[in-house]
């Protein structure tokens, strides 16, 4: 299985269909040219997804991950957030 690394968002979304040990939720993810063009389009992709939270939600960018190093844990990620 050949990946590359990509925004965290990006990189599990690859994985979603490619794992068979393992399951990664589902994810709505969106950049923030998108979120400021259009936030309500984004808060749609979340309120499409199957379950009504509360959601995680995470930081997502090239700067987090790559090849040669992790930056976990230096980013915010909110958890038990709700729709409100």
């Amino acid at each position: 299985m050949s990946l590359s690394f990509s925004t965290k968002a990006g990189t599990l979304h690859c994985l979603q269909d490619r794992l068979s040990m393992a399951r990664i939720a589902p994810l709505a993810y969106f950049t923030v040219e998108e979120w400021r063009a259009a936030p309500e389009m984004c808060l749609a992709r979340v309120a499409s997804l199957p379950h009504a939270g509360p959601w995680i939600v995470r930081s997502s960018c090239r700067a987090e991950d790559n090849a040669e190093q992790s930056n976990a844990g230096a980013f915010l990620s909110l958890p038990d957030v709700a729709s409100e």
